[in-house]
């Protein structure tokens, strides 16, 4: 999973710069929420002041897709590598203990050690979440959802974004063709989190 998170903090913030920084589109402000909305222009007639009717446009925001992983493209994406290296550190102090002694641990300890597990396990389960997530992004379907919405004359935004097998093209005013995929984050499997062999409810 390690290896994973890695490639993923150095992938999809590099993504997400070049939409945004290198191309200038105000992307996340029209992601954050997971949906894909394209605005409709509806043309209705209102009675006027003067008592009138008048012609009016009506802007009505519409969701076209959903996207999923959206959050790797989150410009305030915080790393996951560093917090996995700092949890797998944490897990080490504490993986000398076996069963045996913890049953020789005074009470308090084996409060301390059950504590201390799941917060490093729930912590290492947040993480796994959140690299699920992201990678559902680079699915194909998904990816095409995203192409779609991006090209549409509905759009709040304007570029072009395609997936061929294993890399990326991002096209605006300047062009990015090619951007490999790392083959970590080719695949949506995920290792689970297994808490340890020495049960930590024994107290």
């Amino acid at each position: 999973m390690l290896k994973i998170a890695k490639q993923a903090d150095t992938f999809f913030p590099g993504v997400q710069n070049r939409i945004e920084v290198s191309l200038g589109v105000k992307l996340w402000r029209n992601i954050r929420d997971g949906m894909l909305r394209v605005t409709e222009k509806l043309k209705t007639v209102k009675v006027g002041a003067d008592g009138e009717p008048e012609e009016v446009t009506e802007h009505i925001d519409t969701v076209l897709f959903q996207l999923d992983g959206y959050k790797a493209l989150n410009p305030d994406r915080k790393a996951l590598a560093p917090i996995l290296e700092t949890l797998a550190a944490d897990l080490r102090k504490v993986g000398h203990v076996t069963e045996s002694t913890v049953q020789m641990m005074p009470p308090f300890e084996r409060t301390a050690l059950s504590r201390e597990l799941r917060r490093i396990l729930t912590s290492m389960q947040s993480v796994h979440d959140a690299l699920a997530h992201e990678l559902k992004f680079l699915n194909q379907v998904n990816v095409n959802r995203f192409r779609q919405w991006a090209a549409d004359e509905r759009s709040p935004v304007d570029f072009e974004f395609e997936r061929k097998e294993g890399t990326i093209s991002i096209r605006g005013y300047k062009e990015f063709n090619g951007l490999p995929i790392p083959e970590e984050l080719r695949t949506s499997y995920l290792p689970s989190i297994d808490a340890p062999v020495m049960d930590a409810r024994r107290q």
